[in-house]
């Protein structure tokens, strides 16, 4: 089971527990086609379970706690539950003043298949919710069903203070606006940017909700906001930045608060899936206040003995096990964030000794330039490439000359930008891109190249691949490609140039990442001599791409 939604906030609007509870019995009988209400019950085939409980101490520290779970067993396996809290009281009011409430929504998963293949959302009666409060807030942060606008150089200052409060515990999306005259070169006839810019902020609100809040920012906030946190931190023409807890543009680690250019959302209007994959996994960290331990044990009072051992039990097991999964994931973050820096750095020296070869070959040559232009791949921060699709749009915009690389080629970048790995695979996918651009010259200007396993080998050049089993294959196996559904998954897009189908299957595959599992990148790519030239049929996560042991 894996906790993919939680939200949790409070309210002082009156009557938010009687709303919350209109709202989830017209929600039980939608998901039941009206067979079942706000009570206990159990459809007659079992598909949709409903378990209501409530407690009250009026006077006391906690007047009432309302306790709903809707479980949602599938054809296909896969089991929803869907837990809300509800509490107020006096303990609750000396937390967030008075009239206050909490609310916890939960969506918990079990699933056959890879979570990532499912679509995940904030359920309806939590946006239903929040657009009718008027208080809702995580903390500091203000909760809304709808993206908040911070104007000019006020409405900059009050965002900074929120991304920047050390006790947040929230994510908050920031959304730059798109230029008037924003235009795409790929576009399909027709796309109007300002119309998927405006849906792809309201799908994100929408699917976001309660999890973390989307916010815009004017032109003039836009410039202010930039300045207060500086260009590391900041956000511009109609991108958005994630800015998860803990921001502090002091740390120079703005790499940690995923930046996501327009182009790479618009087409597709992906915003609100690629915020919620980014954001989703750290959701179920999150804590309750103190008075839900109050409010907890008031509902159990009312359970019979051997519900509450049981459920004491349960607790103390998932509080143990949440505890040593923490530390696993800090652990494992640790050694990303190492992998991050080693890769930025391998970068940074290949670019240095390609300046150097330019050097020496001016030298040679007896020309006056002793110092080569550094434009181009050369000029590339590679701080900047902070993810597997940055990668991909810098070849696609830079290496064109040498490596063809469409973009139906790119398959899945959201999955792998939303992975904790991002930003060493996007740094080890441009090492990748550049080895595969630098054989596409050598193709085009020598008449006897070697092959590019052994080019890697033996050409010393500055951008060469490690030539090694476990990060580069130049064919597949005999059990992959006698394999008839295999084989098909190796069939990808090329210039019609090459093939006049446009499609042509590629073995030569170049291993990103040996961890990660069924996400782990691959890159697959044919050398053409004729045309002096690599062509890239296919660049995402090696689930789309499995062997006989995946």
């Amino acid at each position: 089971m894996a906790i993919v939604y939680r939200g949790m906030w409070s309210d002082s609007d009156d009557g938010v527990e009687a709303r919350l509870m209109s709202l989830l019995e017209r929600w039980v009988g939608y998901k039941s086609s009206g067979r079942l209400g706000l009570a206990d019950g159990v459809t007659e085939d079992g598909t949709i379970r409903v378990r209501v409980e409530t407690a009250g101490d009026p006077g006391g520290p906690i007047d009432s706690i309302f306790w709903f779970s809707l479980v949602e067993s599938l054809e296909n396996g896969v089991r929803w539950t869907t837990t809300v809290r509800h509490w107020s009281g006096q303990a609750v009011t000396e937390e967030v003043g008075p009239g206050g409430s909490w609310t916890w929504v939960d969506l918990d998963l079990v699933s056959h298949d890879e979570l990532d293949r499912v679509k995940i959302a904030a359920p309806r009666f939590v946006r239903d919710l929040l657009a009718a409060s008027h208080t809702a807030r995580r903390r500091l942060v203000p909760l809304s069903a709808a993206p908040i606008t911070y104007e000019g150089e006020s409405g900059a200052e009050q965002l900074a203070e929120i991304v920047t409060a050390m006790d947040r515990d929230i994510p908050v999306v920031v959304f730059a606006p798109l230029p008037a005259d924003y235009v795409l070169n790929w576009a399909p006839p027709g796309f109007a940017a300002a119309g998927a810019y405006a849906r792809s902020v309201k799908r994100a609100v929408e699917i976001n909700a309660g999890l973390a809040q989307v916010c815009r920012l004017d032109d003039e906030a836009t410039t202010h906001f930039g300045a207060i946190l500086g260009e590391d931190y900041g956000v511009r023409d109609g991108a958005f930045r994630v800015y998860l807890p803990g921001a502090d543009p002091a740390l120079s680690d703005g790499w940690r608060h995923r930046y996501t250019v327009a182009a790479r959302y618009l087409r597709n209007e992906s915003a609100g899936a690629q915020i919620f994959r980014a954001v989703s996994p750290r959701a179920g960290v999150r804590r309750a206040a103190q008075s839900y331990e109050t409010a907890a044990a008031l509902l159990e009072s009312g359970m019979s003995g051997e519900d509450h051992e049981m459920l004491t039990m349960a607790i103390a097991v998932a509080d143990d096990l949440e505890r040593h999964r923490a530390d696993l994931d800090q652990r494992y973050e640790n050694l990303v964030e190492d992998q991050q820096a080693l890769e930025e750095e391998n970068t940074r020296l290949r670019q240095q000794l390609s300046i150097a070869w330019k050097e020496n070959a001016l030298l040679r040559s007896g020309s006056s330039a002793t110092t080569p232009d550094v434009e181009g791949i050369d000029a590339v921060d590679p701080a900047e490439i902070d993810s597997p699709s940055t990668a991909a749009l810098l070849a696609q915009d830079l290496l064109s000359e040498f490596l063809s690389f469409p973009d139906d080629a790119c398959v899945d970048l959201d999955d792998l930008d939303a992975a904790v790995e991002a930003r060493a695979w996007g740094q080890t996918s441009w090492r990748a891109f550049l080895a595969l651009y630098a054989y596409g010259e050598t193709l085009r200007t020598s008449d006897n190249a070697a092959d590019f396993w052994s080019w890697c080998v033996k050409s010393r050049h500055p951008h060469v691949w490690p030539a090694t089993p476990k990060k580069l294959a130049m064919s597949e196996s005999e059990t992959v490609m006698n394999n008839p559904k295999l084989a098909a998954k190796r069939i990808f897009p090329v210039d019609s140039e090459v093939d006049s189908s446009g499609r042509v299957e590629m073995q030569a595959h170049i291993k990103i990442a040996e961890g990660g599992g069924s996400r782990a990148p691959r890159i697959y790519f044919l050398p053409a001599r004729e045309h002096g030239k690599v062509y890239v049929g296919y660049f995402g996560p090696h689930k789309n791409v499995p062997n006989g042991r995946a």
